[in-house]
């Protein structure tokens, strides 16, 4: 039998395994997620126990992707570190040189 409670929760569930899904497609083609904040409603209640095998798979899969992101953060970073240092302004750049071409 299901309550109003559960229903909210499976829609819950729902809109996180889809959040998880948008994440990952853009992972995979290499894109920006554009994924809404996800924010718990108030007055949801407690997780029914029908539901925590869904939701301990979701966790797994949060976990995962959590995971991919801080490698492709790390690399990002190691990549960023090869870069050479710009030169700023001012010090230590090189004086400007022109060619009088007309003599």
């Amino acid at each position: 039998m299901s309550s109003e409670a559960d229903i909210d929760w499976r829609s819950l569930l729902d809109s996180m395994a889809k959040r998880l899904d948008m994440i990952e497609t853009a992972f995979d083609g290499g894109t920006e997620a554009s994924v809404p904040v996800f924010e718990l409603p108030e007055g949801i209640g407690p997780l029914p126990k029908e539901l925590r095998e869904t939701a301990e798979e979701l966790l797994v899969k949060t976990q995962e992707v959590e995971k991919r992101l801080e490698a492709m953060m790390d690399a990002t970073v190691k990549q960023l570190r090869r870069l050479p240092a710009q030169r700023g302004f001012g010090i230590g750049r090189p004086a400007a040189t022109y060619i009088d071409q007309s003599a």
